[in-house]
């Protein structure tokens, strides 16, 4: 039988929910939330139906894994995107005061992964660069 988190990950919305009981959003598996997997999820379609499922239940955010990623750099890494439900969905993660510039341990900050995708035009992805760009102010590295 498969869990609730592996559905996330990789399963449809219609099988999350026939999996998912209250309490799931703040279970933590393994180092990752419920939210984690679900924004891992690479199908656009069920992504994002199951992280607005979660957020609208206060979902566990936490800061994602063990190298410092956090959702931001997940979702701007996926292959596919919706961009108008990207924008939603930053929005909401930054309400909920995910940092939006926040660098991994690798000192890899979510914009570089938005960058690197060649699927999209600079074009198609200025939403995201705008909401990116008036969102985070400059890390200062030096002391």
């Amino acid at each position: 039988m498969k869990s609730v988190f592996t559905v996330a990950y990789m399963g449809t919305f219609g099988e999350f929910m026939g999996l998912y009981q209250v309490g799931d959003e703040k279970r933590v598996r393994w180092g990752k939330s419920l939210f984690i997997e679900a924004i891992s999820n690479i199908d656009p379609a069920q992504r994002y139906p199951m992280c607005e499922f979660l957020l609208d239940r206060e979902c566990v955010l936490d800061t994602g894994t063990k190298d410092g990623t956090n959702p931001f750099h997940i979702l701007f890494a996926q292959r596919a995107h919706d961009i108008t439900q990207d924008v939603a969905l930053c929005r909401r993660l930054i309400e909920r005061g995910v940092p939006l510039g926040a660098p991994d341990a690798h000192g890899c900050i979510p914009l570089v992964h938005l960058i690197s995708n060649q699927r999209y035009s600079d074009q198609e992805l200025t939403p995201l660069y705008d909401l990116y760009l008036r969102r985070t102010t400059p890390v200062s590295t030096h002391s």
